[in-house]
């Protein structure tokens, strides 16, 4: 079992990965970390972190589900303008494989055309609440959702909750 995760090249939430990381390795799910560029990657307050595959050119086959970290890197390094990375995302939603979006990061998963007729967890940012309902999706006052195969999450304090979610829907215990 190995998930993709998704990180803007600087400017990621450090905090967020490092959650996701420590929160997937309790549950023995394996990953990768992805990025629109190569070598290293720079989170907002500092972290460093080598990405292993590129974001714009991993299969998504070869991946049980793909997580967006969010931060003001999702912004800045625009990933929601990114091609590549929203055909990739497409893609696995589309073969039936969890798509995981943090904060800001829903804006990503909405421009992949992968929200319509989804319940999508309640989000500060508002671009991503535009989008989301630009491409049909339905914004709910909830901190979690998890609804046709896209689980998102308003912010970092509700990741141990979308990693138990994606556990469950990945068949972890």
């Amino acid at each position: 079992m190995k998930i993709a995760i998704v990180i803007a090249p600087t400017d990621f939430k450090d905090e967020s990965l490092s959650k996701a990381e420590l929160l997937l390795d309790k549950k023995g799910i394996g990953y990768e970390i992805a990025s629109t560029s190569k070598g290293v990657c720079k989170g907002y307050h500092g972290a460093e972190v080598k990405q292993n595959i590129s974001a714009e050119n991993f299969e998504p086959v070869d991946y049980d589900a793909i997580f967006i970290i969010d931060g003001p890197g999702v912004d800045s390094n625009r990933l929601f303008e990114n091609r590549q990375l929203l055909d990739r995302i497409r893609y696995a939603h589309e073969n039936k494989k969890p798509i995981v979006a943090i904060g800001n990061a829903i804006k990503v998963v909405a421009k992949a055309n992968a929200v319509k007729d989804t319940k999508i967890a309640n989000v500060e940012d508002e671009e991503a609440k535009r989008l989301v309902g630009l491409y049909r999706g339905n914004i709910t006052e909830e901190p979690v959702e998890m609804h046709n195969g896209i689980l998102t999450v308003s912010d970092y304090s509700y990741i141990d909750k979308a990693v138990d979610l994606l556990a469950e829907a990945l068949g972890v215990k």
